[in-house]
């Protein structure tokens, strides 16, 4: 039973209806497998990044939706949700203490969630990207890390954001006195 009520949920979760899927999930959320794959081998969470519902994304990670899962390409929720922009989700997904293996893992053509979002000129995903600890010295099968596929993309900018980025702040606990010295 609970395995048809899962594929049913990701069934939905696929076809967009993610009111139905919140709907399920309450109603039943003892019997729901949250990490139930469908054919593609993507869950309920790889729906929702990619679409950018992160309500649904902050109730399936509260009932411990794995973000690690990947689908039969090895692409993740966190590189899907990357690759359409969908921030907020991104910092959901990121906050959820993946981990630099998580926010660095790369899909079966060696593309990181990075290279995704550089592909797809998302700078606001960059940057939370960047800040978790994002590795832009990463290649994919074509030997690009995430400031070439920006750059092949038309994304000028963005190879300059990606190469100048730094989260080192040397200014901000100085104080004004020296400062002025």
């Amino acid at each position: 039973m609970e395995k048809i009520l899962s594929s049913g949920v990701v069934y939905f979760a696929r076809k967009g209806e993610f009111d139905i899927v919140k709907q399920l999930i309450r109603d039943n959320i003892k019997q729901i497998l949250i990490n139930e794959v469908d054919k593609e081998g993507r869950t309920i969470l790889s729906y929702a990044s990619e679409r950018g519902d992160l309500n649904l994304i902050k109730l399936s990670l509260a009932l411990k939706a794995d973000p690690l899962v990947c689908d039969k390409n090895g692409v993740s929720p966190l590189m899907y949700s990357a690759k359409n922009g969908n921030t907020e989700c991104t910092t959901e997904i990121c906050s959820n203490k993946i981990g630099k293996k998580g926010i660095n893992f790369l899909d079966k053509e060696g593309w990181s969630a990075l290279m995704y979002a550089a592909r797809y000129g998302r700078r606001r995903d960059i940057t939370i990207l960047l800040k978790n600890g994002a590795d832009r010295a990463l290649k994919n099968k074509e030997n690009l890390d995430a400031r070439a596929v920006a750059r092949m993309s038309g994304w000028t900018d963005l190879y300059v954001y990606i190469k100048d980025y730094t989260t080192n702040k040397v200014y901000t606990n100085i104080s004004k006195d020296i400062l002025r010295k």
